[in-house]
């Protein structure tokens, strides 16, 4: 509501109205009020000059006492024609999915970094496990609302500043061998709401795709020996294009083939991955749903604590290809990186083959022709 003051001197209102536009029941502001008041009542009682005509004042608004709902819909009309449409489609997507349904009644004065990171934990408990960058790129919509209103962000520094994280890159997982065949064996290729969890991760195991790669697979992309991978779920939509904007082959190994031809969803003849109505899947949390709970069944460590995560699955990928031998360039080709983005990601795992004997370095010939220089297989199945 709105309170009012006036103020006379020799019958006349030298302070006609001072507006406070909140709730006066509040106890601050009822002191807020009457600090206002005090001060004009000081000023005419010392014959200090004071406004001589009706005049309207606004106390400034505590927006620390704004629901979050109404910030976040503030922030949306000040920057909707001031930001592009792919950083406005993201804030609407963050926003709709995390944040207004956990944090949308609640005043912003009472939100503080630990519900953040409960809310994440919340999260974790039913499987859904994010990355750090991940868990970044969600609270930037978190982050925009509160620089707006112009008061504490309560996710800055939570997981350290970019300089920090630029020098203390988090290291890489991989499964093991004997950890992929004990995690694919206990898939099911009929899984949750019909789902082939085992074809899903054999192929990111395999061939280190991406997940949002994964999903926008077609069978027309398999030419029984490649996968050509030309299309990205991007905000719960298929785009033509990956996410570096270029195609690429990726190689699929031979025991990975046997199971991608044998999947029901061939006879569909268009999605991979399709859904329950054999359309395209745009929500891929079943299969990390799923991969957690295989993780806790067969009691093999899993979430961030032991920095493992479905996108282990592509690291496992590209420590194979190196530790077989495969040359950086040809490695970092599959992944659909570039080579300073592959060195810098998988460097750590050169060293494992450097110990080889010196065969890998020697001029190969095929015996049977003896002119020909031989090539050596780098993509070892």
């Amino acid at each position: 509501g709105k309170f009012r003051i006036q103020i006379k001197k020799n019958n006349k209102f030298v302070v006609d109205e001072i507006i406070v536009d909140s709730d006066v029941s509040r106890k601050s502001d009822l002191i807020r009020v009457k600090k206002i008041r005090d001060t004009y009542l000081a000023k005419l009682l010392l014959d200090e000059p004071v406004r001589t005509k009706s005049t309207k004042s606004k106390v400034k608004e505590d927006k620390s006492l704004i629901k979050f709902s109404d910030a976040a819909e503030r922030y949306r009309k000040i920057y909707t024609s001031k930001l592009d449409g792919a950083s406005l489609a993201d804030y609407d997507k963050h926003l709709k999915s995390h944040w207004l349904p956990y944090f949308g009644n609640w005043l912003m004065c009472d939100i503080s970094d630990e519900d953040v990171l409960e809310y994440f934990a919340d999260l974790e408990d039913v499987g859904k496990v994010y990355s750090t960058k991940t868990k970044k790129n969600y609270c930037q919509s978190l982050s925009n609302v509160f620089r707006t209103m112009k008061l504490d962000n309560p996710v800055a520094g939570l997981w350290g500043g970019k300089s920090r994280m630029a020098n203390e890159r988090t290291k890489r997982s991989r499964y093991l061998p004997e950890e992929v065949d004990a995690l694919l064996a206990a898939c099911d290729r009929n899984g949750r709401a019909g789902f082939n969890i085992r074809l899903y991760f054999t192929i990111a195991i395999s061939c280190g795709l991406r997940p949002q790669e994964l999903i926008a697979l077609k069978w027309s992309d398999f030419d029984g020996e490649y996968l050509t991978i030309q299309r990205c779920l991007s905000n719960y939509e298929i785009k033509e294009t990956t996410k570096t904007g270029r195609s690429r082959r990726v190689f699929v190994p031979t025991w990975a083939r046997s199971e991608l031809l044998n999947a029901p969803s061939r006879f569909g003849k268009n999605w991979i991955f399709p859904n329950t109505q054999n359309n395209n899947l745009v929500k891929p949390e079943v299969f990390n749903e799923e991969w957690a709970r295989i993780h806790a069944e067969l009691k093999i460590p899993y979430g961030r604590a032991s920095n493992r995560t479905p996108y282990t699955c592509r690291h496992t990928r590209a420590a194979e290809l190196l530790t077989n031998g495969v040359p950086p360039a040809k490695g970092a080709e599959q992944l659909g990186n570039s080579v300073q983005v592959f060195l810098a990601t998988y460097a750590e795992w050169i060293e494992e083959y450097s110990g080889l004997d010196n065969s890998l370095l020697e001029r190969k010939m095929y015996t049977e022709r003896g002119t020909k220089e031989a090539q050596n297989p780098i993509l070892g199945c």
